[in-house]
């Protein structure tokens, strides 16, 4: 058995959970790496397929036909088939992941702000998912729902001209996953997509309970999408003194943890979230006596007070690109920051733009 990759940490070993996943897919699949990336340079010379996107579905699908695995008679058996769909389907997140190795870890109070406003944002033309830096990423989320993730993968697909975004979603344990899909249909919303293409996995048209949950899940995953698809996200690296060692060839990948880059997401934007909370608690109770005193001759309106709040977030999206064809048109995301009502300091924050160069 290869030994699995650790990160050490305050003294113990961890087992990071991703790293953990692809190992355990690298010791029990009957196709290697380099099986995987040779069938599917094969494939593209037959079909025309997008560069951006390093592995399909059904690529990986494919290279379960070419090495012997499956036939077209085998294919007949529903289960059989849903079993390889389903290797094919993480295969191909997988692959595409173990290329770049990018991770977004975004500060827990980043994670919470922006899964507040899921709700209300899904009225984005779908197209802003498109910005998203690299065809695969992992997002660390250990907030997501109830503490029962690590994170989730994001990796683009394309199905018979069908165009998605999957999610992998890894459990704590780095074994378990749950598994989602959006269809990227261009003029539609991310709502519409969402609710398409879960109805359909789940065999049903009506709102179940199950779908309900999907649903809140996907949103939530989606805000943090966004983010980091957003024009003005406050990125930086996680690790600036570490030097980050990027594979030449599929050979020359060993699935170590220092091939990973990891990103920072929302400190500096939480960095000034604490400080004005801090300097308002420091004045807030200095001032206390003068209220009271002032309360007890004040009328009511006048005791009225809103308590200090941070008014959530909200994106904006707009088009940049001549409209007569002349050059490309792509529709630019920015995170319109929270505001802070009725306290102290500037209404706004400002975010830092951090420019990723590999």
């Amino acid at each position: 058995m290869k030994r699995l990759v650790v990160v050490r940490k305050k003294g113990e070993i961890k087992m990071y959970q991703p790293l953990q996943l692809l190992n355990n897919y690298t010791e029990k699949s009957d196709i290697s790496w380099q099986e995987l990336d040779l069938v599917r340079i094969l494939y593209r010379r037959q079909h025309k397929l997008p560069d951006w996107i390093y592995l399909t579905n059904i690529e990986a699908f494919y290279a379960f036909r070419c090495k012997g695995i499956t036939t077209q008679e085998e294919e007949t058996d529903q289960n059989f088939k849903s079993q390889i769909m389903y290797i094919s389907y993480m295969l191909s997140v997988l692959a595409s992941w173990r290329i770049s190795k990018q991770v977004y870890h975004f500060e827990p109070e980043m994670e919470e702000l922006l899964y507040s406003q899921a709700k209300d944002e899904l009225l984005l033309p779908v197209d802003v998912l498109k910005n998203m830096p690299y065809s695969c990423v992992y997002f660390e989320s250990p907030n997501l729902y109830e503490n029962q993730f690590h994170g989730f993968f994001a990796c683009f697909d394309i199905i018979e001209d069908m165009e998605l975004l999957k999610f992998v979603i890894l459990h704590n344990n780095g074994e378990t996953v749950n598994i989602h899909s959006i269809e990227l249909k261009a003029g539609q919303t991310l709502k519409e997509c969402m609710a398409t293409l879960l109805k359909i996995q789940y065999n049903s048209q009506d709102i179940s309970k199950k779908l309900d949950y999907s649903l809140s899940v996907v949103e939530k995953m989606l805000q943090l999408v966004l983010y980091v698809c957003a024009e003005n996200a406050d990125i930086q690296n996680a690790d600036p003194g570490r030097k980050t060692v990027k594979p030449k060839t599929i050979r020359d990948i060993k699935d170590k943890y220092r091939e990973i880059s990891r990103w920072d997401v929302g400190n500096n934007v939480i960095k000034r979230i604490r400080k004005h909370k801090k300097a308002y608690n420091t004045t807030s109770s200095s001032e206390t006596d003068k209220e009271e005193n002032n309360n007890q001759t004040a009328s009511p309106i006048e005791r009225h007070h809103v308590t200090p709040h941070v008014r959530r977030g909200h994106w904006q999206s707009y088009w940049v690109g001549k409209k007569d064809g002349s050059e490309e048109r792509r529709l630019v995301l920015r995170w319109k920051h929270f505001i802070y009502v009725n306290a102290d300091g500037p209404d706004e924050l400002p975010v830092t733009i951090n420019c990723i160069q590999e």
